[in-house]
């Protein structure tokens, strides 16, 4: 056997060794590391919220929650948040609240027009600051449990509509790896209108 055919079946011999590897016992190896029937996160609680020191008005036209709360510049808004456990034991944390929709005319019967007519970042730095107690949020299984957010709406916050996320972060007390239960994020709404003081 000459050189040339001895380098071309060691080329052959070393593309058949990378192909089995590529195509073989790779994937071989990441379906027994994969576990069968992962199930997907599953919520595990359920959220109500009310307005505790503010007025109400009545939006049958909006999505759920159909209603807005008044409240003027300068002044708090008490927001409760109830949360029901529908899993295990866990810790339910208020993670943020951010502003998702603004709009400067007050306009109860749509909550989709007209547009979005501000930057959502600017008007969240601007329109207000808030805190919640207690937070995290301890949570027996099937029980229920509350948080108070605390909006401070600052003096000069942009008047107008708005529609608010709450987002909150669950995490179970104890961990099994085999649980269906992770941790998980979910988001939760209210809406608000800012007054002129």
């Amino acid at each position: 056997m000459n050189r040339r055919s001895l380098s071309l079946a060691i080329i052959i011999i070393i593309a058949l060794i990378v192909a089995l590897t590529y195509f073989v016992i790779l994937p071989q190896i990441k379906k027994a590391e994969t576990p069968v029937g992962t199930p997907i996160p599953q919520i595990i609680f359920n959220v109500n919220t009310s307005v505790v020191n503010g007025p109400i008005i009545d939006n049958q036209f909006g999505p759920p929650p159909n209603y807005y709360t008044n409240v003027t510049q300068g002044n708090d808004l008490k927001v409760n948040v109830t949360i029901t456990s529908t899993g295990p034991e866990e810790l339910v944390l208020v993670k943020s609240i951010q502003v998702w929709w603004y709009n400067p005319k007050v306009n109860l019967y749509t909550w989709y027009s007209p547009p979005n007519t501000g930057n959502d970042s600017v008007i969240q730095t601007s329109a207000f600051s808030y805190s919640s107690s207690p937070n995290p949020v301890s949570l027996q299984p099937s029980m229920s449990n509350s948080t108070i957010i605390t909006l401070h709406i600052e003096k000069n916050a942009p008047i107008g509509q708005y529609s608010m996320y709450i987002n909150l972060e669950s995490e179970p007390k104890q961990t099994d790896e085999n649980s269906r239960f992770m941790q998980l994020d979910e988001s939760y709404w209210f809406s608000m209108i800012i007054n002129p003081s």
